[in-house]
């Protein structure tokens, strides 16, 4: 064996080791680049997710001054309307009730009685002025709050439009890079994505011995119901976005009525959003929030939703059977992600029950 080795080493030409050593050292040059691409991307994301969040916390405080601008200037009409009511009943109308209300007295104690009621209605008027006063200067100060969040609405959300851009262009940028590797270069891509897999499923194989660990460290005696759970995936997990694709971790980060309860994972619009393990699609959704959605369901009972999709694959329907790595439909930015940089809203609920953080599981994998 030994001595066939040999011989095929001996018959490799210089010409051909050299070729052999600049495939090689193409394959290095493009990883570089594509991790320097990805590093970028990464930053992207960072970027945009923080001016995302900063905008959304703005839309809120401008929808708060509004509702709170709105109540104040009812009550400031209201107000005034009692008051330009009183006004008009007094000295435009010519009314003399109070005149007879003190003329018409009996005596002096029901004068008195009398002169007692006319001055707290005069308080009273005193009182509602001073209110209308205060409402004013209210209002004045909302309008100013609402003047200067629009303000920063305006700026942040420039940066958010330029961040977008950014990502957009960092996401093309990649794929044009891998688009560019030769099929030389691919065997030895291959051969590199290989040994990445094997550290892959071993890396999950350590998350599953910890979890398992974790359970049996934490697991009641007597059967208590209340023993920890820690979610960890199999080694037949796959990333539920193909390549390019970038992400963070956004994990309760601020939106509109709620906190994150999931990652976005950003891509060019049309990327296949696939089956992370194999399972069943328990349903499929449409909404203002995720749009167009999915929820894929594994043989443990864990579920997995997909959120803002572009649509579904062909022949995609409720109750089907899936594998992992089979598409299952288009990353997109339909629902509340309208006009965002297209992306899919990925979440992990351990054994169907509430969200759990799915960044570490897809540094894992991806």
């Amino acid at each position: 064996m030994i001595a066939c080795v040999l011989l095929l080493l001996s018959s490799l030409s210089p010409l051909s080791a050299s070729l052999l050593e600049d495939k090689r050292k193409e394959a290095s040059d493009l990883k570089n680049q594509v991790s320097q691409v990805d590093n970028e991307l990464a930053g992207s994301v960072n970027a945009y997710e923080g001016a995302y969040a900063q905008l959304t916390e703005i839309n809120m405080a401008i929808q708060n001054n509004l509702v709170q601008l709105d109540a104040t200037n009812k009550k400031l009409a209201k107000n005034k309307s009692i008051l330009s009511t009183r006004v008009d009943s007094i000295y435009r109308d010519g009314n003399t009730e109070f005149i007879s209300v003190i003329l018409g007295a009996r005596d002096f104690e029901n004068f008195l009685s009398r002169l007692d009621y006319l001055k707290k209605i005069c308080a009273e008027d005193a009182r509602r002025l001073k209110s209308i006063e205060r409402l004013k200067r209210i209002a004045e100060r909302r309008d100013a709050e609402l003047s200067a969040n629009k303000a920063r609405q305006r700026i942040v959300l420039n940066k958010v439009n330029a961040e977008k851009a950014g990502l957009e262009r960092a996401l093309k940028q990649k794929g044009d890079l891998l688009a560019t590797i030769q099929t030389e270069v691919k065997a030895l891509e291959e051969e590199e994505k290989r040994r990445l897999e094997e550290e892959r499923k071993r890396a999950l194989e350590s998350a599953i011995r910890a979890a398992n660990n974790a359970n049996n460290a934490n697991s009641n005696p007597a059967g208590s119901r209340n023993a920890a759970t820690t979610f960890a995936p199999d080694s037949s997990w796959r990333f539920p976005v193909t390549q390019p694709y970038s992400y963070c971790d956004s994990w309760h980060a601020p939106r509109v009525g709620h906190l994150h309860q999931g990652t976005d994972i950003f891509a060019l619009r049309g990327t296949p959003a696939i089956a992370c393990v194999d399972g069943i699609i328990l349903r499929l959704s449409t909404g203002k929030l995720g749009g167009i959605g999915m929820t894929l369901q594994d043989k443990n009972g864990n579920t997995y939703y997909y959120g803002h999709l572009d649509g579904y694959a062909t022949g995609v329907y409720q109750g089907m059977p899936v594998s992992a790595s089979q598409t299952l439909g288009y990353v997109g930015d339909t629902g509340n992600a309208k006009g965002t940089p297209p992306h899919v809203h990925f979440e992990i609920h351990p054994g169907g029950g509430p969200a759990t953080n799915p960044y570490p599981i897809l540094k894992l994998v991806g």
